[in-house]
């Protein structure tokens, strides 16, 4: 799952960017959609759990996003940090979610 499967389900409208800090924590993706914020971690392997590193916890505190997703192979989960509501989801979710979503 990759940059191009997400510019193939947006509006052109919408951008899509890449964030690092300048302390060096990174997100894969960042989509601004109506004004809103939503970052996209895509991790490409199986997750037992939650996974919220030091990159995803960054960026929720620098911009508290409506929403962030983080895409792997297995987990289907969800928990609300702070303001933010974390999506773990597999591709085929996300993808679906994206044709709603946008």
């Amino acid at each position: 799952m990759g940059f191009s499967e997400i510019c193939k389900n947006i509006p052109l409208v919408d951008t899509i960017k890449f964030w690092r800090s300048k302390a060096g924590a990174e997100l894969d993706f960042v989509v601004e959609h109506a004004g809103t914020l939503h970052g996209v971690e895509v991790i490409f392997s199986s997750l037992k759990g939650p996974l919220l590193g030091r990159s995803v916890r960054s960026f929720i505190e620098a911009y508290e996003p409506e929403r962030l997703t983080v895409v792997n192979m297995s987990l289907e989960h969800e928990l609300q940090l702070e303001k933010t509501l974390v999506n773990s989801v597999t591709p085929a979710a996300f993808m679906e979610w994206l044709t709603k979503f946008f």
